[in-house]
């Protein structure tokens, strides 16, 4: 899962020629933060390939000027790309006062909602959470009200080892249990513990930006234990000797000295230390770290990229690729999103082509368009950063299969939504394969293989006739199990380590057929929750 920032610019009110004031991008399970907004925030964006209306929130640390002017553009350029959802803006008031002018004079008409939460710059209060999140403010010390942020992911939730579900059979009503944490009783009255079972897919995570402020003993101790701390500091050592200049002190920063014991203090395994407007800007800071992402081509203010001109047979290709008839005639599926490419670059599907924007593939078979030209490809509402031409994969049906694994059969579903739905389900569950009827969504369908979010990777899906394959499947006793609303509860039904689930269309459920073809009848019902979520806003 990835957790990263961005810095759009770290220089402060005092303009220069190659750096831009405070922004940075974090970016959590693909979803994306503006921390501050300086001017030009917006410009950074796109230079760095930064779709904005992928924006969940903004969190503005104070108001002067070199940390908020950007904002306001950047809520105009919003609503000329037609943004619909609600944008939450987190930050000190006044902000809401100068929020409230912008809309009366200017956006007038936003398509969407701007949502200010006010920030208390006093209190360490939890302002953000979703599933996966927590944001928090950090009390900061400055001329004016300010307040920094700590972004902590969540604890995962269990993941169960694949090679143990095979080893034990577990049903997945053990599944679902393990998942919970608990111990799972075998069949022989053995135990297995969970810890055996189960494993944690990656350890949480957290940053924490201290943008300006005079040494807080409390804000260390706050942010004891962040992976990387973001301070930033104006003044250097006075030339006489190694102490702040008494203007740091007046204008409510810290000299470099302050943030080595700031790190001292919070414990934190990285620190990032812009130097401001005080010096002359390099291009890395004084520890060492750059300022651009690995292998980040830096550019000057008046750069602009260059892309290779796509044909427009190319263009017309992938647009036909949202039909069927053409996907068929064609042999590729489009596959969208720097992480499902990342993805389908390490596994046995073939790669005919990519798209994407500059710095994110390399390789004979990336091709890098500009932003504009990713939003003439893009099949999605939301133009993603990179696009991947795929050869479909053809693999062998064996109806065979159920006696030995769990397979699922799907009967005329046809919401590609769904039917991704099913697919990301099957594999989170270590159901290798999928049996759908002819009627079903085709499982290439750019919305069914992006609801996916990869799981159509490790999943085969294979279409044919359901009556047939039932059939033969009552013929080698292979056990079926009918999903409908009267049934029993499935994450309590004790199922066979082979046979088959089948699940029918949305309105009309599962097709007639005699009556003793399924062993059992099981509800299909939501999966338990592993986790509950709050919501609250400071």
């Amino acid at each position: 899962m990835s957790f990263s920032v961005t810095i759009l610019g770290s220089a402060s009110a005092k303009p220069t020629p190659d750096r831009h004031p405070s922004a940075q991008i974090v970016k959590v399970h693909e979803q994306h933060y503006l921390v501050d907004a300086g001017e030009g925030a917006q410009q950074q964006m796109f230079r760095y390939g930064i779709n904005p209306l992928k924006l969940r929130a903004v969190f503005i640390s104070h108001l002067h000027g070199d940390h908020v002017f950007g904002l306001f553009p950047l809520i105009s350029t919003l609503g000329l790309y037609g943004r619909r959802t609600p944008l939450k803006i987190f930050g000190p008031a006044p902000l809401g006062e100068m929020l409230g002018c912008h809309l009366r004079y200017f956006d007038t008409q936003l398509p969407y909602e701007i949502e200010w939460v006010e920030v208390d710059t006093t209190r360490h209060a939890l302002l953000f959470e979703n599933r996966t999140l927590e944001v928090w403010s950090v009390p900061l010390r400055h001329r004016i009200p300010t307040s920094g942020y700590l972004f902590r992911e969540k604890q995962p939730p269990l993941n169960v080892r694949k090679e143990k579900i095979t080893e034990y059979g577990l049903s997945i009503a053990r599944i679902t249990a393990a998942k919970r944490g608990e111990d799972i009783l075998l069949d022989n009255g053995d135990t297995l513990p969970n810890a055996e079972l189960t494993y944690r897919p990656y350890a949480p995570r957290s940053y924490a930006y201290l943008s300006d402020t005079s040494w807080s003993p409390k804000a260390a101790k706050l942010v004891e234990g962040a992976d990387l701390l973001y301070h930033e500091t104006t003044y250097a050592h006075a030339r006489a000797q190694d102490r702040p200049r008494a203007g740091s002190l007046h204008y409510g920063r810290s000299g470099p000295h302050r943030p080595q014991s700031r790190r001292r203090t919070a414990r934190n395994r990285t620190l990032l230390v812009p130097l401001q407007g005080r010096e002359r800007s390099g291009r890395r800071g004084p520890h060492g770290i750059s300022r651009y992402p690995p292998g980040h081509r830096r550019h000057n203010i008046h750069d602009r990229k260059t892309a290779a001109t796509m044909t427009k047979a190319e263009i017309q290709l992938v647009r036909s690729l949202a039909d069927k008839r053409s996907r068929t005639e064609h042999g590729l599926f489009v596959a969208e999103g720097h992480k499902f490419i990342g993805e389908l670059c390490t596994s046995a599907l073939r790669v005919r082509k990519i798209f994407a924007l500059e710095g994110l593939f390399e390789g004979g078979e990336v091709e890098t368009v500009s932003s504009r030209e990713m939003e003439r490809l893009s099949l999605l509402k939301t133009p993603s950063d990179s696009l991947a031409l795929v050869e479909i994969p053809h693999h062998p049906f064996r109806p065979d299969t159920a006696q030995r694994e769990l397979v699922l059969a799907l009967d005329q579903v046809q919401n590609p939504g769904n039917l991704g739905t099913i697919i990301r389900l099957a594999d989170w569950f270590g159901i290798p394969e999928i049996v759908c009827s002819p009627t079903t969504a085709d499982c290439y369908n750019p919305k069914v293989v992006q609801a996916t979010m990869g799981a159509i990777l490790r999943v085969k899906v294979h279409y044919t006739a359901l009556e047939p394959y039932l059939a033969q499947a009552r013929e080698r006793n292979i056990p079926v199990y009918g999903t409908f609303l009267e049934g029993e509860n499935i994450y309590s039904t004790p199922l066979t380590p082979g046979g088959i689930v089948l699940m029918g269309n949305e309105g009309q459920g599962i097709a007639p057929a005699p009556h003793d073809t399924y062993r059992t009848n099981c509800s299909s019902r939501p999966i338990p929750p592993t986790a509950t979520v709050r919501n609250r806003s400071t």
